[in-house]
């Protein structure tokens, strides 16, 4: 079981890994696009174009053996997934992160130093040339997305992180905005200090408490 301090070792792997990280995302930009993933069936998993007898097949099962409406609403719709490897690489930290004090804090500035590389390299980005006019990085737009949806999460733990996750980002806001923009910074802010007062509602003290200190 893991206690609430983290060994030297794991702080050491951590170090590493972020160094890495950061170092990856500097040197292959490209990684900050996201490009289209492979097809996701109903069950999760990736799936080739069915043939017509398949479909035929499929349609005949379905008529025989109809499903209830409510089931039928939950079940996951066919499309396709997203290969964003970066937004993908914070959210996995957000899941692998156990729900104590100290694990919390190293994952919380984790996310934070890897935005501001992301920041700093979109900003590089922008300034040869290739700028789309968006107020605020595209891969950060991606990750707040998640991190919005995280807090509004039904587990304890998620809502925990996403706060300090959140309370950290704004306190650092001038190194998530790209170039220093005032306007980007302004827009960040209002988001996260937007997300932080709806915690301040939060049913459970912990939460209630990293969302105060955020917007204190």
């Amino acid at each position: 079981a893991l206690n609430g301090n983290i060994p030297p070792t794991l702080h050491q792997a951590r170090s590493a890994a972020l160094k890495l990280a950061c170092d990856l995302i500097r040197k292959h930009p490209p990684l900050l696009l996201p490009l289209p993933g492979p097809k996701i069936d109903a069950n999760g998993g990736s799936e080739t174009p069915p043939s017509k007898k398949r479909r035929q097949a499929e349609d005949a099962s379905d008529e025989l053996q109809p499903e209830a409406p409510e089931k039928r609403s939950r079940q996951k719709q066919r499309g396709y997934g997203e290969d964003d490897p970066i937004v993908a690489l914070l959210q996995l930290v957000f899941i692998m992160t156990p729900d104590r004090s100290e694990w919390r804090s190293n994952a919380a500035n984790t996310v934070t130093t890897i935005l501001s590389t992301v920041a700093e390299v979109e900003q590089k980005v922008e300034e040869h040339g290739k700028a789309d006019g968006s107020e605020v990085s595209p891969s950060l737009q991606r990750f707040f997305e998640f991190l919005s949806k995280l807090l509004e999460s039904e587990r304890v733990a998620c809502r925990t992180l996403g706060t300090e996750v959140a309370a950290l980002c704004l306190e650092r806001s001038e190194l998530l905005a790209p170039g220093g923009n005032v306007k980007a910074q302004l827009c960040l802010v209002r988001h996260l200090l937007l997300a932080l007062v709806r915690r301040c509602e939060d049913a459970v003290a912990t939460v209630r408490t990293r969302a105060l200190g955020g917007v204190g």
